[in-house]
């Protein structure tokens, strides 16, 4: 084999034998003689791949990629240790470098992230929340709708530390009027303006509504003894009275009324006059003390009173178990006047 000299300083050949480089240590696309190319001139096979880029570099530092001659630096940013602090719900977005390691993320506690005041108390039944760090159990009951009828006491609903889960509801008293309690009673807040009887089968007329009687008629009448006036007097039905006119100013039932069960007539009236008599009787047939009608009485009642008092007379009968006319009236010797009744009933 041929030897190739290579004259160094001096003059002085070296070969293969002096050289330290192989073939894989000399770049590619150059030639050399290497230790390993038995004195021959061979191309070397060291080829430079490198792909990282400068931002995959750190900052400050070089390096070569793939070109023997072109020195890069590092663009990589140098973060170095990066604590972050966060709280349920938050995110932290890693920079783009280098992290030495020693970084860390920490999650807050929850005690200083649930800070509140309530408490199981507090806390419906059934249902948890996290209070100050602790999850808590509620213990609050839960109570339905309730209704509420009026009575005569004081209703109380224990709802005290309970959750309504329904309406409560006071049911109206459809009645519960002024005109349908006593004047001067309050019930409800309603203070009662009714100052009259309720009507029952003893319900001959009332303030102008009539009841079993069916009405009346005006009539004169004749008392044994020459008392009293033969002449009808003049019936008007006006608005809560029934108003005569004439002199003596009675008047009959329609109809008969049945007196079983009641031992009273009550009588309500007054007079234009100065002073007068208020009669009340009853009828059956008798020989004696006949009316214009051929009615007599069974009983009679005079009371005196005063004009213009509005007041209520009783006659006490006993009892009388059938059926009679009722007559009352006024009992004046004074054709020109007016009388009023306004309420006439059995008890």
């Amino acid at each position: 084999m041929g030897k190739v000299s290579i004259t160094a300083f001096g003059g002085v050949g070296a070969g293969s034998d002096e050289c330290t480089a192989t073939r894989t240590e000399v770049l590619k696309g150059y030639t050399a003689i290497t230790g390993d190319s038995d004195d021959e001139v061979v191309s070397g096979t060291l080829e430079l791949t490198g792909d990282a880029a400068d931002s995959q570099v750190l900052s400050g530092k070089s390096y070569y990629n793939i070109n023997p001659k072109n020195k890069r630096t590092g663009s990589m940013v140098n973060h170095g240790a990066v604590s972050q602090t966060l709280n349920t719900g938050e995110s932290y977005i890693i920079p783009t470098g280098y992290h030495n390691g020693s970084g860390k993320v920490t999650a807050n506690s929850l005690l200083s992230q649930t800070s509140a005041t309530a408490s199981s108390a507090k806390i419906l039944s059934g249902y948890t929340a996290w209070v100050n760090g602790s999850m808590l159990t509620g213990n609050i009951a839960s109570l339905a709708g309730q209704t509420i009828n009026p009575t005569t006491s004081q209703h109380t609903i224990s709802c005290s530390g309970k959750f309504m889960t329904g309406n409560i509801t006071v049911n109206g008293v459809s009645n519960l009027s002024a005109a349908n309690i006593k004047k001067g009673v309050n019930i409800g807040g309603v203070v009662g303006t009714f100052e009259g009887w309720v009507p029952g089968t003893g319900y001959l007329y009332n303030n102008g509504t009539l009841g079993s009687a069916s009405g009346f008629t005006a009539l004169g009448y004749t008392i044994g003894g020459g008392h009293g006036y033969p002449y009808p007097s003049a019936l008007y039905y006006e608005t809560g009275q029934i108003r005569l006119y004439g002199n003596n100013g009675c008047i009959v039932s329609n109809n008969p009324i049945n007196l079983a069960g009641f031992t009273k007539l009550n009588f309500e009236a007054k007079s234009s006059l100065s002073r007068c008599s208020i009669m009340m009787s009853g009828w059956i047939n008798k020989p004696s003390n006949q009316d214009s009608s051929g009615r007599e009485f069974s009983w009679r009642l005079n009371s005196t009173y005063l004009a213009g008092d509005k007041n209520v007379y009783t006659m006490t009968f006993g009892e009388i178990p059938a059926s009679r006319y009722i007559m009352v009236g006024f009992d004046c010797e004074v054709s020109e006047h007016n009388d009023y009744i306004y309420r006439i009933w059995l008890s």
